[in-house]
């Protein structure tokens, strides 16, 4: 009986891994290739703009951090929260990938694709103490290592796998 319930309390912990590596991967990937499409999709973006768009991003990110885990505190779980926060990033991805078909101004539509990228990703600090609520005191510590692994593995695996689709990146 005791070995079940040490079964059962690592799904749930390992859910919250896998989530964290695909939100860090999505977020690595994007990061590569910004400012480089960004000014290639409107030539008027400056450099300017972009810092601001990012900031933007950043800005998002802080401030919904707090609200999505006032909220998640207020209704005692996350699993609410995070779902709207994935939401918010899904229509932010698919804004993103509609933004060759804005006629003009392209530059304040990848604005607001930036924002809703980091008011989504406010999320990602629930993923920690949703691992507190469900792993063991005796497990805690290694399942925070498995989810700095996967935001590390994510940093290593997301730019490369861009290579394979002929996206040029930074990365060696």
């Amino acid at each position: 009986r005791e070995e079940e319930e040490k079964k059962r309390r690592w799904k749930p912990t390992l859910v919250a891994v896998v989530l964290t590596f695909l939100c860090s991967v999505e977020n690595s990937m994007l990061a590569m290739g910004e400012w480089p499409y960004n000014n290639q999709i409107d030539h008027d973006a400056s450099a300017t703009f972009f810092g601001f768009a990012s900031a933007a991003d950043k800005t998002g990110h802080a401030v919904f951090a707090f609200v999505f885990a006032i909220w998640a505190h207020r209704i005692s779980g996350i699993r609410i929260s995070m779902l709207v926060g994935r939401c918010i990033t899904l229509v932010s991805c698919v804004m993103y990938i509609f933004v060759e078909f804005i006629p003009y101004n392209r530059r304040w539509w990848m604005l607001v694709c930036y924002l809703l990228f980091g008011i989504g990703f406010g999320t990602s600090p629930l993923l920690r103490s949703y691992i507190v609520r469900v792993s063991s005191d005796e497990n805690r510590s290694t399942a925070y290592a498995f989810q700095t692994g996967a935001a590390m593995l994510s940093i290593i695996v997301g730019p490369r796998e861009l290579d394979l689709f002929g996206i040029k990146t930074l990365s060696p």
